[in-house]
């Protein structure tokens, strides 16, 4: 027994001490600074729809309640400006609401959108409205029909406009999560991340001015850096005169695995964006949250609640 609390301790202290900052640039003492947290929460209704898949785990690692107190530890020590979720239960959206506002004693409000209208999870974007101010959203989604089932609307990406507070500026995030494959076993997410790139680019032009507006985009991809949908998500592209490429926060050589998969082991499924070639602003990153050096055990587990690591950056818009 002593061993094995002490191995637990070991592989927490090891996890701990793998995940720090990694600095891009130092901002201007002038500038405001913020930060953006992406994690799949795991659902629990997804649990239970894949109970084979969690067979050798121990029923506490899979409990909600405790689960949820790993999250919102997690939540506690980065303290986000703004989070983009995805895996998030419709049912326990206002009690993780309640537990994120407590720990971080932050004034957090959100948007959502239901993923599938089968399904009981979705997206969601919450933030600080000390900080942000919402102006407008819009959800994507697509129909799928899987065979012998009613045909279905699949919302893979939540997009919401703001004004940065005390700033004349706005900024457009996203919060996405693109299923692995469709029902027909051929592989949509090229076309899917093709129409995403072309909403957010039409989305983030200001009709007012004729400029655009910065773009952070973070989620659950399932795709890994290099592929077809990743290539074509971060390929440069001029809009109305602006051109703009969305490049990846975590480069190919500090990228590691970001979840943990039942069948496929750990995968790069996780990645956060932000967009470049804006005229007036653009966004900054002055650091990362890198990505755990080793890989413990198979998530959830003991001390994190989620079978996804979190990625988090901190940028400046100026």
């Amino acid at each position: 027994m002593e061993n094995s609390r002490k191995g637990r301790f070991m592989g927490a202290v090891c996890y701990d001490l793998s995940r720090c900052w990694q600095v891009v640039e130092t901002p201007h003492y002038s500038n405001v600074v913020y930060r953006l947290m992406t994690y799949n929460l795991l659902a629990p209704d997804m649990v239970v729809k894949h109970k084979s898949h969690y067979g050798g785990f121990e029923e506490q690692h899979l409990n909600w309640g405790n689960r949820l107190n790993k999250l919102t530890q997690e939540v506690q020590v980065l303290n986000p400006d703004i989070l983009c979720l995805q895996e998030v239960q419709c049912s326990h959206l206002p009690q993780i609401m309640r537990r994120f506002k407590a720990t971080t004693m932050r004034s957090y409000n959100y948007i959502f959108q239901q993923k599938l209208e089968s399904e009981s999870d979705g997206i969601a974007i919450i933030y600080d409205m000390i900080k942000l101010e919402l102006i407008g959203h819009r959800a994507l989604g697509r129909q799928i029909q899987e065979p012998n089932k009613r045909e279905d609307f699949d919302r893979f990406a939540l997009m919401g406009k703001f004004n940065l507070t005390g700033t004349p500026n706005q900024l457009i995030v996203c919060s996405a999560h693109l299923l692995q494959g469709s029902p027909l076993g051929t592989d949509e997410r090229p076309d899917i991340v093709q129409r995403l790139r072309s909403e957010l680019l039409q989305y983030s032009r200001d009709h007012e001015n004729g400029h655009c507006i910065p773009i952070i985009l973070g989620g659950d991809f399932n795709f890994s850096s290099g592929t077809k949908p990743f290539r074509t998500l971060t390929t440069p592209t001029v809009y109305s005169a602006c051109s703009k490429q969305l490049v990846p926060v975590y480069t190919t050589t500090t990228k590691q695995v970001s979840a943990y998969d039942t069948k496929q082991g750990w995968i790069d499924a996780d990645h956060i964006f932000y967009s470049k070639g804006c005229p007036l602003y653009n966004i900054r990153p002055c650091s990362y949250y890198l990505l755990p050096r080793i890989c413990l055990e198979q998530l959830p587990n003991h001390f994190l609640g989620s079978d996804h690591y979190c990625l988090a950056v901190n940028f400046t818009v100026n």
